[in-house]
């Protein structure tokens, strides 16, 4: 009986012994395990470039060995940025592996090699830097093998596996619906309550408040139901609302549904603030037409 596939990745990212982009406190975590000679691995490293700067300090970006099976430029491939003696050296050549050509060739170990200044194989410090690669790439295969991975390339997001396309728009939203969606519906909705009830209600309530304790005095004139009606319009908002939203969303595609937001929320606002004007006028209009009572003359 075959083992259960998971969809989870079996080793959390550890910043001491993975190869990390991105900061700690990130609310997307991006695991890739890919190689150099997988042509899709080559074609998304630009996806990834994309979206980090897209996301900024938003996203860590996790890089794993699963080299192509019976590839042994491959495996080459990987063990030779694992001889780097520095996180800023695996990355440069690791961007080198990935972009110096088409495909990968054994020119391009050879002349990445001879950029990381590599001891001699041949040499002590040389065998012990080859085993300290052999043992890392192996590390990385296993926990893809552990983590379901049966392909390269293959993302995982947040832990779980990413199955999708990897095109700008499906990975963008495949990185956000593993926190945004529900923080970008949770904000939206509180835009919603904000501006249509919110605003009215603390507005109504102060203003009660303030004539209750004497601070203000309400004109006989005017009932508490035109209050609540300014109130209600009060939620209409445009400027400052999106300038408050650009602060706060700094993605376009946030931001744009937060405008969607502020929009329909000031339109629901300039409805009910309308339709309460309207009633409280029409029955304080009924209540000056209303007939007085005669009284007869004793």
């Amino acid at each position: 009986m075959s083992a259960e596939v998971t969809n989870r990745l079996d080793r959390p990212v550890d910043s001491e012994s993975d190869h990390v982009l991105g900061p700690p406190h990130a609310q997307i975590i991006l695991v890739e395990y890919g190689g150099y000679a997988c042509p899709h691995c080559r074609a998304a490293n630009e996806r990834i470039a994309e979206v980090r700067d897209q996301f900024g300090d938003r996203l860590r970006y996790v890089f794993r060995h699963r080299p192509l099976t019976d590839n042994d430029l491959a495996l080459r491939a990987a063990e030779l940025v694992e001889r780097a003696d520095s996180p800023e050296q695996f990355w440069k050549a690791h961007i080198a592996l990935m972009t110096r050509s088409a495909s990968l060739t054994e020119q391009d170990l050879t002349a990445v090699a001879a950029e990381l200044g590599l001891p001699a194989p041949d040499s002590a410090t040389g065998r012990e830097a080859a085993r300290r690669a052999e043992a890392r790439v192996a590390a990385d295969i296993r926990s893809a093998h552990a983590s379901g991975v049966v392909l390269t390339l293959t993302f995982f997001i947040n832990g779980r596996r990413y199955d999708g396309p990897w095109d700008e728009v499906s990975f963008t939203d495949a990185m956000l619906g593993s926190f945004g969606h529900r923080v970008r519906a949770a904000a939206l909705a509180a835009i919603m309550l904000g501006l249509v009830i919110g605003k009215p209600v603390g507005m109504l309530f102060a203003s009660m408040l303030a004539v209750r304790f004497g601070l203000a005095i309400k004109p006989g004139e005017y009932s508490w139901a035109q209050v609540a009606g300014a109130g209600a319009l009060s939620g209409i908002g445009f400027t400052m609302s999106l300038f408050i939203a650009s602060q706060a969303f700094p993605l376009e595609g946030d931001f744009a549904a937060a405008k969607i937001a502020v929009f329909t929320a000031s339109l629901v606002s300039a409805v009910i603030g309308v339709a309460i004007l309207w009633r409280a006028g029409a029955n304080k209009v009924g209540e000056i037409n209303a007939p007085r009572a005669v009284h007869a003359p004793k």
